[in-house]
């Protein structure tokens, strides 16, 4: 997916690029982001993955999508064992 435009969404970005750099409490290790569709979830994915990658923070991405065939749940775990 495309990411964000620069200087867009940077509330979003900026809470969980540090919630994810900072680490979490116990009760907190998921974070989910949800709205309804075309609200730009994907976009603020794809430039918090671009941001922990610079940072070599990532270990792995996934990003359901319909339109590309990437919907079946089950592959989301072998997905990111391979790319890990």
């Amino acid at each position: 997916p495309r990411n964000c435009h620069p200087g867009t969404r940077m509330q979003y970005i900026d809470q969980i690029v540090n919630w994810g750099l900072e680490g979490s409490d116990p009760g907190h290790r998921i974070f989910w982001l949800k709205g309804p569709a075309g609200v730009g979830k994907s976009a603020i994915s794809q430039s918090c993955a671009e941001m922990f990658a610079a940072r070599k923070r990532l270990v792995a991405a996934f990003f359901f999508s319909r339109p590309n065939q990437r919907d079946n749940p089950q592959r989301l775990f072998t997905s990111i064992a391979y790319q890990w």
